[in-house]
């Protein structure tokens, strides 16, 4: 197998071709700056891109299919009906992208940043968000079936609709988030903060239990 810094390069230029002569070019060093680029319908299912600059980048309906993506910055990216099943993107920037539609099944998000991203109607089934930011994120009927959200920030977060069936919430955070109609059956939730600031107890599954009261001493 190849080491990854010889692949790189050879992904690198991969985008370079798929750019048109009027698009922005791809620089290789420190990380490939790809900021605004065309890669709309895009194939590059599996390359390496860890780290890369695409940030306000037009990906929709690109196929990045376990693509490496580990801290690349895609903040303001376009990826509606992208695919991105299976695609590693631990420690990605997508604040503000517009993910409306997309396949992120099985993708690794592990403390990657989603503030504001729209994931509207996304499938982000067995997803693993783990520590991730979601803060303000619109999860409207986004598919989170038994993803992991363990200490993942989602305060504020709209959640109308999503599904959370057998998804992990243990010890997240959901301070002020809109839950209107959510999908629990099965949900763990012990140690999640809920929307209305409770702290849900040892065995609250599918429902945020509260601690049982200390009774008053006489």
């Amino acid at each position: 197998m190849l080491p990854s810094d010889m692949i790189r390069p050879q992904a690198y230029a991969l985008l370079a071709v798929l750019l048109s002569p009027a698009a922005w070019a791809c620089k290789p060093a420190p990380a490939a700056q790809c900021a605004n680029a065309q890669l709309s319908r895009a194939k590059l299912a599996g390359a390496n891109l860890e780290g890369i600059q695409l940030e306000g980048a037009n990906l929709e309906w690109a196929d990045l299919g376990g693509a490496n993506l580990k801290g690349a910055n895609l903040k303001g990216a376009n990826l509606k009906h992208a695919r991105l099943k299976g695609a590693d993107l631990s420690g990605a920037r997508l604040d503000e992208a517009n993910a409306t539609n997309a396949n992120l099944e099985s993708a690794a998000l592990v403390k990657a940043s989603l503030v504001h991203t729209v994931l509207d109607n996304t499938d982000l089934s067995l997803a693993d968000l783990e520590r991730a930011v979601l803060e303000e994120a619109n999860l409207t009927r986004t598919d989170l079936v038994s993803a992991d959200l363990q200490d993942a920030n989602l305060r504020r977060a709209v959640l109308r609709g999503t599904y959370l069936d057998y998804a992990n919430l243990k010890n997240a955070d959901l301070t002020g988030a809109d839950i209107d109609k959510i999908k629990t059956r099965g949900t763990w939730m012990k140690g999640a903060t809920w929307n209305d600031g409770r702290q849900c107890a040892l065995g609250s599954i599918r429902e945020c239990k509260s601690p049982p009261r200390r009774s008053k001493e006489p």
